[in-house]
């Protein structure tokens, strides 16, 4: 059975499409932020660690949140110190709105302000053996902002340290 010219091309562009839509996959998978962070604390020593964030292509309106769980290894009181650093800085961060909670508490905050170390987050938790502590970190840009902000971006880390006290 002889095979034709037409029959070869349609099967290398088959692959190679198939190549690319593995490919593009695997670049989008790679650049997902990662919106919940699994911490095992530890007995003797401090644990830092850090959330890269990227709020991307901002919109009014626009929600983005990000879990931290800490799990403790023994029952304890641990402190928790949230900080955070700019990667780039931005004119985006006087407009987001940060809201951080911790069980019935609420804590609300600029971007800004954060980045700019005008504020300290300290939490004390008390834990039990296994049991495990959420810390979410909603970024809201409100609906009131200008054009002139939609679709911007920026780049930070929230870096966190956590010591058994």
């Amino acid at each position: 059975m002889k095979r034709t010219p037409k029959l070869l091309i349609i099967s290398y562009i088959s692959i190679i499409t198939i190549i690319l839509g593995i490919l593009m996959w695997y670049i989008g998978y790679l650049k997902k932020d990662v919106t919940t962070k699994n911490i095992l604390l530890q007995d003797d020593k401090v644990v830092s660690e850090h959330l890269a964030i990227k709020l991307n292509k901002m919109v009014p309106g626009a929600n983005k949140n990000y879990t931290i769980i800490l799990k403790a290894p023994t029952t304890s009181s641990y402190e928790v110190n949230l900080a955070f650093t700019s990667i780039n800085n931005s004119i985006l961060s006087k407009y987001i709105n940060v809201e951080i909670s911790y069980q019935d508490s609420l804590k609300k905050y600029r971007l800004c302000d954060l980045i700019d170390d005008l504020e300290q987050i300290n939490y004390l938790l008390k834990l039990k053996k296994g049991e495990k502590a959420k810390i979410t970190i909603k970024y809201n840009l409100p609906y009131e902002v200008g054009n002139e902000i939609q679709g911007m971006s920026i780049d930070f880390n929230v870096n966190f340290k956590v010591k058994r006290l």
